[in-house]
């Protein structure tokens, strides 16, 4: 449900997920395997290991193909996919976990366990990070039998690392309405409304830092964006996807107004 908005803070995925634990999205190059089993048609457990790459966004090593990193990535993820069978109201639920064991540097207490907005010294380093998640998408109606008329909704939360992590906690909720008017089965209405909380060790460290060098740094605590789409299916290759986009503390510092933002996705 969460791939059909333009606003890149969800699809799959969110955003918050993937800077508090120092995975890497497409089409950074990584090693690793992953295996997945399926006792069930409606249930599955997977894990993987993969090779956290350093190199990320560095455009002369797209042909180092060595086994070098900072460390491994270890995902956990518990799946249940109610209405396989029947096909009518299909869903998908997911718990999930991960570690990655690169060292990272701590987001407030300096080498000498104080506070590295006050002193000014280099952060602490920790031994790896870790977070936890959940998923949730269901068809909740249906249009008789009709499998391109629907409704379905879906959220998702997550919790990052204590020690190390941007965003302590994130949560979206959204749904999507597809068949909007007759003969317009394939159209949709999305909307969207996420959040996503500071670490409150960031925000330390930022007023400490501040309190030193007043207005040096911004305070971030939280940030949220609401957006709603319509879709407009004009052939089976080509959609037309209007949105208006609204994002409440833009950056998390409340420096920047509260943006509307009208978009097109194609």
């Amino acid at each position: 449900v969460f791939c059909d908005f333009q606003n890149g803070f969800i699809c799959a995925h969110a955003t918050p997920m993937t800077m508090n634990s120092g995975a890497h999205n497409y089409p950074v190059g990584q090693w690793g395997g992953h295996m997945k089993l399926k006792p069930t048609r409606e249930f599955y457990v997977q894990t993987g290991i993969f090779n956290v790459n350093p190199n990320e966004g560095d455009s002369d090593r797209g042909f180092d193909l060595s086994l070098g990193g900072t460390g491994v990535f270890i995902p956990f993820e518990f799946g249940w996919l109610p209405g396989r069978d029947t096909g009518t109201f299909p869903g998908i639920y997911r718990v999930g976990a991960y570690y990655n064991s690169s060292d990272t540097p701590d987001v407030l207490q300096d080498v000498h366990g104080l506070s590295a907005g006050f002193s000014g010294a280099p952060f602490a380093i920790r031994s790896g990070r870790r977070g936890a998640y959940g998923m949730a998408d269901q068809v909740i109606q249906r249009d008789g039998l009709d499998a391109r008329r629907f409704l379905r909704v879906g959220a998702i939360a997550g919790v990052g690392d204590r020690a190390t992590s941007t965003f302590r906690y994130f949560a979206a909720v959204g749904g999507v309405h597809q068949g909007t008017f007759s003969h317009r089965d394939n159209d949709f209405v999305s909307v969207m409304f996420a959040y996503a909380r500071t670490n409150h060790r960031l925000t330390q460290y930022e007023e400490d830092r501040n309190t030193i060098a007043p207005t040096s740094v911004g305070i971030q605590t939280r940030e949220s964006i609401a957006e709603i789409d319509y879709n407009v299916q004009i052939a089976s290759w080509l959609s037309i996807r209007p949105n208006l986009q609204y994002v409440v503390r833009p950056a998390g510092t409340g420096r920047i107004p509260n943006a509307f933002v009208i978009g097109l996705y194609t």
